[in-house]
């Protein structure tokens, strides 16, 4: 097992360790973390966005799918805190661990964007493996069947059917929310986080929001690769289990 360790945590927006955030508590900042292999050399730098729900301001935009706040690299705290922030990085960190640095990296990477990520593939070479949505669904009730609910407070789990045209199917799931749906969650797998990975964070949920901006993140998957394919796409969906052949998919 690759042990990770943590080199350096600052950031370009905020003093790391003094700022506070007002009266509000509303934080949103980017801090870089660089990690290497405990007793090597040399460490890469990996970026995501430290929030507080109160943060989550629905002027801010992805840009892999700009209807959304935010689909990837997002650490959200209940309560911002110069500890919470260092415990959280610490938990996802040690939570990515593996056999070797390069699925080290492939798990760190469902977490942060990576400065080397994607290195020397050139936008739109060789993409002969292109993915469509074959199936989505809501995983909780009241959401099952299209229903609206209160479109600001929103947090749900939903599946999806993924696959290659004319090929195999794979199921894969997300959180989505709104900010003010996220105030009240923890993320089971980081408990001091309200949520980490996997989220599509949207200012007013709507099912057409979803279904364009899912779309926009499968064109973004496209590569040379089935393999490397789904590689992008765990950056920003949980997997399932569930493979499915094309056969009657319309």
């Amino acid at each position: 097992m690759t042990a990770l360790e943590i080199r350096s945590v600052h950031s370009p927006d905020v003093e790391v360790g003094a700022w506070e955030p007002e009266e509000s508590g509303a934080a949103s900042f980017l801090v870089e973390v660089e990690l290497g292999e405990r007793g090597t050399p040399g460490a890469d730098v990996f970026q995501a966005m430290i929030a507080t729900p109160a943060g989550l301001t629905s002027e801010r935009r992805c840009s892999e799918a700009p209807a959304l706040i935010s689909c990837r690299a997002l650490l959200v705290l209940p309560e911002f805190s110069w500890d919470a922030v260092s415990d959280a990085i610490e938990s996802v960190v040690a939570g990515c661990a593996a056999s070797d640095w390069a699925d080290s990296v492939a798990n760190l990477q469902t977490y942060f964007h990576h400065e080397y990520e994607d290195y020397g593939q050139a936008e739109g070479r060789g993409a002969a493996t292109r993915l469509e949505l074959r199936g989505l669904a809501a995983v909780d009730e009241p959401w099952l069947a299209g229903h609206e609910g209160d479109a600001e407070r929103v947090r749900f789990e939903v599946e999806m059917e993924i696959g290659e045209r004319e090929g195999l199917s794979e199921n894969f799931r997300a959180t989505v929310a709104t900010p003010l749906g996220l105030e009240r969650s923890r993320c089971s797998e980081h408990p001091m986080l309200v949520s980490s990975r996997a989220l599509l964070l949207m200012p007013r949920f709507s099912w057409k929001t979803l279904n364009e901006s899912v779309a926009s993140i499968l064109a973004l998957c496209a590569a040379e690769s089935s393999d490397e394919a789904r590689r992008k796409l765990q950056r920003y969906l949980r997997p399932g289990t569930t493979l499915r052949s094309s056969e009657g998919v319309p």
